[in-house]
């Protein structure tokens, strides 16, 4: 048997009137079959054999339709009939009402039925689409006929209301005005009262919300436990705030255009009051007894609008201070506000923390994609981080051209493996949601899972920059360089004066007296972090910068300072070689912060590292520490080494304040490099050679490129959406360039905002909340809008010396179990190499010396 066609999905056989019967022919199988019914000797006209999903074979028979003319219209009613009226329902699909007192029902409680059949099976779909593999498919195949028998039954149900409907209007004869016979019973008719109330037992509406959601219903009427229909996330009582949210920012499987319908839905909660409120508000009056003291008892509740107002500005304040949700329920700060504006309504914890928060995410998320969809070039930045409850975090950080950051996601892959393969599909799904075609780098740490997550992005969108993160690879560098036993020795020998003055309160008294004595500056002793390599040289810059009053305190207070710490102190040669360290921290410190900066490019990368080799290579080596210095140098070769530098080079190159000066013999290799980038934004051969004639015009300073450059005052994005040149190949592409933020410390940062926010009262913060919370500070903190006046005093120092100061970033060190030691011991090489042999791999590529004009 086939299909009969498209439109019916059933099978069926033709079964002709006229063979019916016959002892012989093509049906003469059917009466030897055993039927549920008794078959018919004989067939009026031509019927159907079908067969369900199920295997179920049914006859279908027409049978002629008897038209009765009796009773058609109030002029043929008869003496014993009468009239009711019908009343569609819910509980019950139709009732009709006679004057007398009778009641006749169709369908009572069969929608209870109906709805406990499709919770059925809703439940058995969901069952059979978390069975996956070849093993289970018999299970599936059974599943799948339970579901097929539960439909039919609805089916039946649904059929049987409208046939009992249909059945009743051809008894009464009349439609809407049915002559009812008053003489006969019915088994679906009741007595009932005439003063009886009628009225539907209808409540409110449920939200169209629901209709994502699985219901279960609950012991209390009118409530029901939810489970999404995309991801089953479930909720033990669901409520339609809550439920919106989700579909809004949280689940991962909803279409976009259901999460954009509720979007909307939160949005209009805030942009569309209501009409009577905007009316009374905007006529609103200001009087004098506005400004007076109240009696709280007698003030009345504030406007919608600025409750709301006041509600924002709550949030906005306990997430960015970091304040914890439950101070708002503190009695103490209920008084405050209660005496700043008696008639404000203060939210609850639950609601602050809950619905307040996750609408103040969806405004900024709907903003942030606003923003996206008309943003080009854009830098996608992650990293991993591991929380206090040992959970494995990634963050996603797109970054404008004009160096806008915004956190898109937060992401708890604890559950997966953090391979390359897992990465990049990670990757690839925030890159889908924005748009591919939008992004211009992506960059990472070179960690090996990261470094081939980019390899494979790369190959699959050519156009995508693979970039490794620069502060990264100078922080290697300066790690590199640490490891050598003479700075080694230095630096634990200042951590132990750090301790000790810090730990001690008399030897810190001491020290403050005399360093305002001295009148020595810049506060006390700083502490140092292993991993903030910065801080290291702020810790032996302190040292030495307090030489004075650590020697004071050591000579005349041997009895408050330790034994070792006085050996440490008078050494003959230890502030020397602090001094020699910091000759080498200092500038290593310098390009940290350098390529760390929010604004920085990959031409400003370039210069920050050759005026890294320059300063490292002029180093005067005093006492014997030429193999200190060569292993600085060889730490810098070993790193640049494993560097794709190209992308910075050909950035030196188009920066209209260098263009490639100094550059030794690589104007070959620039132009490879573009015309292999402009091949991957899908130019052809001839597209390619206008480009390299636009960069021989712009080397040479001919035509629309001979503008000059005036630093300090333009950037070279603004000086290249000057140039006029026709095709813009070579404009297009130097914006493509310097729109690369080529490092991921925005990703850092927001890790030590994390561990700021986490801090040590808030480790059980589930990822959802932390993410919300982050999403707001972040977008609020980056992005100078409502708060511009504060934003406008801080800077990068204040928010790391916050972050300093967090509980979470307190890292011991581990040199206690040196403290009983002697003192400092002075550091002789057994071995001079002769500086003649000192040479740093990136003057292969440039000159050192162009850049002396311009310290």
């Amino acid at each position: 048997m086939k299909f009969r066609s498209k439109k019916d999905p059933h099978q069926s056989i033709v079964i002709h009137s006229k063979h019916w019967g016959k002892s012989r022919g093509e049906y003469s199988f059917l009466p030897k079959m055993k039927s549920a019914e008794p078959l018919p000797n004989k067939l009026e006209y031509d019927s159907r054999l079908v067969v369900n999903q199920l295997g179920e074979f049914y006859l279908c028979i027409p049978r002629p339709l008897e038209i009765q003319a009796e009773n058609q219209g109030p002029m043929f009613q008869k003496e014993e009939s009468g009239v009711i009226s019908l009343d569609p329902g819910v509980r019950t699909f139709m009732t009709g009402y006679d004057p007398s007192g009778m009641a006749v029902e169709w369908g009572k409680n069969d929608i209870g039925r109906i709805y406990r059949l499709c919770h059925a099976y809703d439940k058995l779909q969901s069952k059979r689409d978390q069975i996956h593999g070849k093993r289970n498919k018999r299970k599936r195949y059974r599943l799948h006929h339970v579901m097929l028998r539960i439909h039919k039954k609805i089916c039946c149900l649904v059929n049987d209301c409208h046939y009992n409907n249909g059945a009743a209007r051809n008894y009464f004869q009349i439609p809407k005005c049915f002559g009812m016979p008053l003489n006969k019973t019915n088994k679906r008719t009741r007595q009932i009262e005439p003063e009886q109330n009628f009225k539907s037992k209808v409540g409110r509406p449920q939200d169209s919300v629901w209709e994502h959601f699985i219901k279960t219903p609950l012991s209390t009427a009118g409530h029901f436990a939810a489970e999404c229909l995309y991801c089953e996330k479930k909720w033990t009582r669901g409520r339609p705030q809550e439920l919106q949210v989700h579909l809004a920012k949280d689940c991962l499987n909803v279409d976009e255009e259901t999460r954009r319908e509720y979007i909307q839905k939160i949005l209009q909660l805030y942009n569309d009051d209501d009409t009577e409120d905007n009316k009374r508000f905007r006529i609103e009056q200001l009087n004098i007894t506005d400004f007076w003291d109240v009696d709280q008892n007698s003030v009345e509740p504030l406007s919608k609008q600025k409750q709301e107002a006041i509600d924002q500005c709550l949030l906005k304040a306990f997430v960015c201070c970091g304040t914890p949700f439950a101070v708002v329920e503190n009695p103490f700060f209920v008084d405050l506000i209660r005496k700043l504006q008696p008639g404000y309504k203060l939210p609850s914890r639950e609601k602050l923390a809950g619905i307040m928060l996750s609408h103040a995410v969806v405004r900024i998320e709907d903003q942030v994609n606003s923003i996206l969809g008309k943003a080009t070039n854009l830098t996608l930045g992650l990293d991993g981080w591991t929380n206090p409850s040992g959970h494995s975090i990634y963050n996603f950080i797109i970054m404008t051209h004009d160096r806008r950051e915004f956190l898109y996601r937060l992401r708890d892959l604890s559950i997966i493996k953090h391979t390359a393969q897992n990465l990049a599909s990670e990757i690839e799904d925030v890159l889908q949601k924005i748009g591919p075609d939008k992004f211009a780098a992506v960059v990472t740490d070179n960690a090996a899972n990261c470094a081939l997550a980019r390899s494979i992005i790369s190959e699959k969108y050519p156009f995508i920059v693979n970039t490794r993160c620069i502060a990264h690879c100078v922080n290697l560098i300066t790690k590199d360089v640490l490891e050598h036993n003479f700075p080694k020795k230095v630096l634990k020998s200042c951590n132990e004066i750090v301790k000790f003055f810090n730990k001690s309160h008399q030897g810190k008294a001491l020290l403050v007296k005399y360093a305002k004595n001295f009148n020595i500056e810049g506060g006390g002793l700083k502490t140092w972090v292993e991993t903030r390599w910065t801080t290291m040289f702020d810790a032996a810059d302190s040292v030495l910068r307090l030489k004075l009053a650590l020697e004071k305190v050591a000579d005349d207070h041997k009895d408050v300072v330790k034994e070792n710490i006085v050996k440490i102190i008078t050494s003959r040669g230890f502030f020397h070689d602090v001094n020699v360290v910091l000759k080498v921290l200092e500038p290593l410190k310098k390009t940290i912060l350098s390529v760390e900066a929010s604004n920085t490019t990959f031409a400003d990368c370039f210069i920050a590292l050759i005026r890294l080799a320059s300063t490292i290579k002029k180093i005067p080596v005093e006492r014997g520490l030429v193999n200190f210095q060569n292993h600085v140098i060889n730490s810098i070769n070993k790193r640049w080494e494993s560097f794709n530098v190209m992308p910075y080079i050909l950035a030196y190159f188009l920066h209209p304040g260098y263009r490639g000066n100094g550059l030794k013999n690589m104007w070959t290799k620039i132009s490879e490099y573009a015309q292999k980038l402009w091949e991957n934004m899908g130019y052809n051969i001839d597209d390619q050679e206008i480009l390299i004639t636009q960069m021989l015009n712009f080397k040479a300073k001919q035509g629309t490129y001979s503008t000059a450059f005036v630093k300090n005052r333009v950037t070279p994005c603004t000086w290249w959406m000057s140039c006029e040149d026709q095709p813009p190949f070579l404009r297009d592409l130097a914006l493509k360039v310097f729109a690369v933020t080529p490092h991921s410390a925005s990703c850092e940062r927001m890790f030590s905002v994390l561990g700021w926010l986490y801090g040590k009262k808030r480790t059980t913060l589930d990822t959802n909340t932390i993410e919300s919370i982050a999403k707001v500070r972040h977008f609020y903190q980056n992005n100078n809008m409502h708060l511009a006046e504060s934003n406008s005093r801080q800077n990068n120092d204040d928010i790391q010396k916050l972050i300093d100061e967090s509980a979470f970033f307190e890292i011991e060190n581990d040199n206690d179990d040196h403290e009983g030691e002697g003192g400092y011991e002075e550091y002789f090489e057994e071995v001079e190499i002769p500086k003649h042999n000192v040479y740093v791999l990136i003057e292969e590529y440039v000159d050192l010396a162009i850049l002396e004009n311009d310290e």
